[in-house]
């Protein structure tokens, strides 16, 4: 176990996390990056300093809501479907975070550029989403 990592959130096993995840980030900063993730982070620095920047992210964060939330619904549906209850599937208990996030990101873009319903521009950060990757 690392010194860093506080026992009752650190599950023995889950060393990988430490040496390669978010762990790795918070402990050693850059240094735990590999090369593209440094790009990738200079990159956001970047962004994160200008208004157009910033209002990419939040269209990338948007569209990336909205897939996790499109995923986790097919992902109920399918559970559903299998005749199993929804209640007692791990998706439901993160699905509203998702949802509320994606509700709370699309209330930043301006009014002037954002159209149509809730549900249209959901569809649009998806395909968006899509032509990105």
């Amino acid at each position: 176990m690392t010194k860093n990592v506080k026992k009752n959130t650190f599950q023995e096993g889950n060393q990988a996390a430490v040496k390669h995840g978010i762990y790795s980030f918070q402990n050693r900063g850059d240094k735990s990056l590999n090369p593209q993730r440094v790009g990738r982070l200079a990159e956001l620095r970047e962004l994160v300093q200008t208004q157009p920047g910033r209002q990419e992210l939040r269209e990338e964060l948007a569209a990336r809501c909205a897939l996790i939330v499109d995923l986790a619904m097919a992902d109920l549906v399918k559970t559903h479907n299998d005749g199993h209850s929804i209640w007692t599937s791990p998706v439901i208990k993160r699905m509203g975070t998702f949802m509320a996030e994606l509700r709370r990101v699309l209330d930043t873009f301006p009014a002037d550029e954002v159209e149509g319903t809730a549900a249209e521009i959901i569809t649009q950060a998806i395909k968006q989403n899509e032509r990105d990757t």
